[in-house]
């Protein structure tokens, strides 16, 4: 198996190879779901953890460059992430989920939501090969706690670019 990330050649055991059919796919394609999917998750049992497990986390990456303003995708992201986060239909996030959420155009911008602030500060990087200077605390904040400051940036995003 050679990985499509890395390049890296892995051994594959025996029992993994599988006649092809017609088309020249795998006759076992259907049950094998890390052939079928770009990600798969696997459930850790209590022996191989070593720590709780950490509360999930989501960054939104927003595409606020003009072709996105005049086509309407920053406006329909926002409403598609303000979905996901909190309506009921949906289920929102887990309670403890940790959200950042970020734009882009020429620069990045990197949204502090921390729950004291009534509205998100924005800091806009320029320097391209030091972004992760930007990322300090405030970037990833609980989903529920600071809700308000979330649905303030998410109101003002479609009118502020």
């Amino acid at each position: 198996m050679i990985c499509n990330l890395c390049g890296h050649d892995t051994k594959v055991i025996p029992e993994y190879f599988c006649k092809l059919d017609l088309p020249e796919q795998r006759m076992d394609l259907a049950s094998r779901t890390e052939l079928l999917y770009g990600a798969v998750e696997f459930r850790v049992t209590k022996e191989y953890s070593v720590r709780p497990p950490l509360p999930p986390t989501y960054v939104f990456a927003i595409d606020a460059s003009w072709n996105s303003i005049q086509f309407g995708v920053l406006r329909n992201a926002v409403e598609v992430i303000r979905g996901l986060l909190y309506e009921r239909e949906t289920g929102g996030l887990p309670k403890g989920s940790r959200v950042g959420i970020f734009t882009f155009d020429n620069n990045i911008q990197f949204y502090n939501l921390q729950t004291a602030l009534q509205q998100p500060e924005m800091l806009v990087v320029s320097n391209m090969n030091d972004i992760s200077a930007s990322l300090s605390k405030g970037f990833l904040v609980d989903l529920w706690e600071s809700r308000k400051v979330i649905e303030n940036l998410l109101n003002g995003l479609p009118s502020q670019f």
